[in-house]
């Protein structure tokens, strides 16, 4: 079992939860899970997302490397959900190799 498998069945013994209680938290299939924790499949990013925006009380960086969270680090997954304010893309402008380019501008 690799590391970040082994967290993921610390994560479902600490919140006291099985398999079958996590695919449905997380909004994956049951197979997934038993895949994962058989070590036939290694968690995908989007697992890890759904995974760590589940439970706030989870990061990222210990998810992932096993590195503990002090108080002044931010879960970069809560920061974004947090957020209240969304930007938008105005413009985007295309260089090309000719020094020719496009500009493409989103109206307000």
């Amino acid at each position: 079992m690799n590391e970040l498998t082994s967290r993921i069945v610390e994560i479902m013994k600490n919140k006291n939860i099985s398999a079958s209680d996590l695919s449905k938290k997380i909004n994956v299939q049951k197979s997934s899970i038993s895949h994962i924790l058989s070590g036939r499949n290694k968690p995908s990013l989007d697992f890890v997302v759904k995974l760590t925006s589940a439970f706030d009380d989870l990061s990222i960086d210990w998810l992932i490397h096993g590195t503990p969270t002090s108080s002044h680090q931010i879960n970069t997954i809560d920061k974004l959900k947090n957020n209240k304010s969304v930007k938008k893309v105005r413009k985007i402008i295309l260089f090309y190799d000719d020094n020719s380019f496009e500009t493409y501008e989103n109206s307000p």
